[in-house]
């Protein structure tokens, strides 16, 4: 090698390190930095928007939220006022008529079956403690017009009663049931003639009063004979013919038939009751039927 190349490397060697220039490698290096801030910029900004836009996302479904909220409370009748904004906010507070119709509009219902069931126990409650109890209880089963007499024929028969409860007063109820025997299939004549079959499977009721025209539906019951222990003209067999001027006078029925009359049942074992049960009212009965037939006798016809 001759000594002009190996200048030449040696200088080559010497200088290849200084072939970019100190300002030009600073100038690299604060690019880079830039760089690289800008990309630490670039994740820090994103960072924020997400957080930015889930905070907008959460304050939008809020919105939504409340929205709906007020939406079911206009539906349902609910209106609330919008408070003032102050730092000494109140809550609202509802007059007394609209707490009135807020709560008629959410119990409707319920206060008015419980006002029903109220009014319905207070009213069976009522008609069990001051109903008064008979003393007497007579079922009379013409189709003639007598139902239409009822009170003055229980006020009539009250007169040969006495107070057998002990309740302070004589009560005589009259029980009818009309029957015809030409409307024996109509539905009032078979609700009548079960309300007849009801009443006789009591030892309550002893006494029948019957005229020729509704007799057919006692063919079953058996009646006690009146004869033996009652003298008087009215009697005949088991009937106390009511066929007296005083028992027209009393019911002021100038046109009353003539028909009608009054027969006690046989002691017997009803559904409910025992026949020593019965026995007991029919004693009762007869102490009134013999009162009504001297009355009646004595009566001027």
């Amino acid at each position: 090698m001759s000594k002009d190349k190996e200048k030449f490397k040696i200088s080559f060697d010497t200088e290849k390190d200084s072939l970019v220039p100190d300002e030009d490698e600073a100038f690299e290096r604060q690019k880079a930095q830039q760089y690289r801030d800008a990309e630490d910029n670039a994740e820090y900004y994103a960072q924020q928007a997400k957080k930015e836009e889930e905070r907008l996302r959460r304050e939008y479904e809020q919105k939504l939220r409340r929205e709906k909220i007020e939406m079911m409370k206009q539906k349902q009748g609910i209106e609330e006022d919008e408070p003032e904004e102050s730092e000494e906010e109140q809550p609202a507070q509802m007059s007394f008529w609209k707490k009135i119709e807020n709560f008629w509009y959410h119990y409707k219902w319920v206060t008015i079956i419980t006002a029903v069931v109220v009014i319905f126990g207070g009213y069976m409650i009522y008609d069990i403690v001051t109903k008064k109890k008979p003393d007497l209880t007579i079922i009379a089963t013409p189709d003639n017009g007598i139902s239409y007499r009822g009170e003055e024929l229980e006020s009539f028969f009250e007169g040969f009663c006495d107070d057998i409860n002990g309740d302070g007063e004589v009560y005589v109820s009259v029980a009818f049931a009309p029957l015809d025997p030409d409307a024996a299939s109509d539905n009032y004549a078979q609700a009548n003639q079960s309300k007849l079959f009801s009443t006789l499977s009591s030892a309550r009721c002893v006494l029948v009063l019957s005229d020729s025209s509704s007799d057919f539906s006692l063919e079953n019951v058996a009646f006690s004979d009146l004869s033996g222990a009652i003298d008087s003209q009215y009697v005949s067999g088991s009937q106390l013919s009511l066929n007296s001027k005083l028992v027209q006078d009393a019911l002021n029925w100038s046109q009353m038939p003539q028909d009608m009359y009054i027969s006690m049942r046989t002691p017997v074992k009803t559904l409910n009751d025992s026949a020593e049960d019965m026995q007991k009212n029919c004693e009762i009965a007869q102490d009134f039927l013999k009162r009504l037939a001297e009355a009646m006798d004595k009566y001027p016809s």
